[in-house]
């Protein structure tokens, strides 16, 4: 059992490393993020060492093959399915700082900030760690809820997600674990004509999106449930008013 998951921490650094020389642009470049499909993306606790585990993100580029699968719940555990087949074109996969880092509230971390998964009570956590200031409190990202063997499923605290990085305006390979900032919520609306409009209606509280997939649904038929909550929703948020549902 354990030599099958170091056999595959073997294979993820190998292909990892190939592509290290490729280069990326300098971290004082202005970046920018887009919104991803959250389900297209999935943050791993992947063995490494006797007991140590550092993070690995897969991203299912393409729907030809699945890469990777989910089994059981609190911790999740993770078989990562793209090692099986040649996943080019049809999965993306990131072992380092080269591939992923922080961004917070419009600000990437990347050169302040080390990513590391850490034991604690009893489960797994993605913690950032500022190496320029230790004295700075950790921050707690995501966690397995619970302990078992090989890969382990990370979820993201609240308010925490993955979006990518752009550069003068072309979205980029590496993967932001982002909180906070965001130019447009939903993915489906950046070119929609009335962006602003949601964007506002959105932090007024009147409406929300869809979680499941990041999506807005701004086209969608509106049920008659839906605009129940959006009214209730509205009518709390007057000066006063006071609810009890």
């Amino acid at each position: 059992m354990k030599n099958s998951w170091r056999q595959k921490i073997a294979a993820l650094a190998t292909v990892a490393i190939s592509t290290i020389g490729a280069g990326i642009p300098s971290i004082a470049a202005t970046f920018g993020q887009q919104e991803v499909t959250q389900s297209q993306f999935i943050a791993v606790a992947a063995p490494f060492g006797e007991r140590s585990h550092q993070l690995l993100i897969i991203e299912q580029k393409s729907s030809q093959r699945p890469c990777w699968s989910e089994s059981g719940s609190e911790p999740v555990v993770v078989e990562p399915l793209l090692l099986n087949f040649d996943f080019s074109g049809i999965c993306g996969r990131s072992t380092d700082s080269n591939g992923y880092s922080i961004r917070r509230e419009g600000i990437d971390l990347g050169i302040q900030y080390l990513l590391r998964v850490v034991k604690r009570n009893n489960e797994l956590l993605l913690i950032g760690s500022n190496i320029k200031n230790r004295r700075e409190p950790e921050i707690v990202i995501g966690r397995t809820n619970g302990l078992a063997e090989g890969f382990l499923k990370i979820e993201l605290e609240p308010e925490w997600r993955f979006t990518k990085r752009t550069l003068d305006g072309k979205t980029l390979g590496h993967i932001y674990l982002t909180f906070g900032d965001s130019s447009f919520t939903f993915v489906d609306i950046a070119s929609d004509i009335y962006a602003d409009e949601i964007q506002q209606a959105v932090k007024l509280g009147f409406i929300a999106g869809f979680k499941e997939d990041n999506t807005f649904r701004p086209q969608a038929t509106l049920t008659r449930e839906q605009l129940v909550s959006m009214v209730l929703e509205g009518l709390s948020k007057l000066p006063g008013a006071n609810f009890t549902l």
